[in-house]
């Protein structure tokens, strides 16, 4: 349900993906959160039209994560759509907060895909604050370049959109 949420989403139909993704939620609470629940509450952080909801969502995911009963991906999801609904909502600093925190989750191991994620949030928060700054500016471009050279087309798309203005 989950993808079938991103997919909608991705098609442009918000409203069903919502939908999709209330269902999961609620199965998730019934059968075990910490398999996939702290993924899908993410991701509702991300496409919610209703800022409450989102910081609902956010806060159960890290209260989730925390119970430390989680398998993986929940901690690499959730920070990835953390960070974007913190962006979505200019809130810089947790934006950074949560590429701080899937950083310390991959410190031990480092993942090349997590690793782009934390980059992306720190630069895309500094963007933010100071759009001007040529030196972020300049770092987003190379991490534009990173993500055509390792197949991560939409960060490239979302990069070159943004450098553009």
């Amino acid at each position: 349900m989950h993808d079938l949420a991103r997919a909608r989403f991705g098609l442009g139909d918000r409203r069903a993906a919502m939908e999709l993704l209330d269902e999961a939620i609620e199965i998730s609470r019934r059968t075990g959160i910490s398999f996939i629940g702290p993924r899908v509450l993410g991701f509702i952080a991300v496409i919610s039209d209703d800022p409450q909801q989102r910081k609902h969502a956010l806060a159960e995911g890290a209260d989730v994560l925390a119970g430390g009963r989680c398998i993986a991906h929940n901690h690499l999801w959730f920070y990835r759509f953390a960070i974007d609904s913190s962006l979505a909502d200019q809130a810089w600093d947790a934006a950074e907060k949560y590429a701080d925190a899937l950083d310390a989750f991959t410190e031990a191991e480092r993942i090349p895909w997590a690793d782009l994620q934390i980059k992306r949030g720190r630069l895309l928060a500094a963007f933010g604050r100071d759009p001007a700054n040529t030196q972020v500016r300049a770092d987003l471009g190379a991490l534009q370049n990173l993500a055509s050279e390792v197949g991560q087309l939409a960060i490239e798309a979302e990069l070159a959109e943004i450098l553009a203005h």
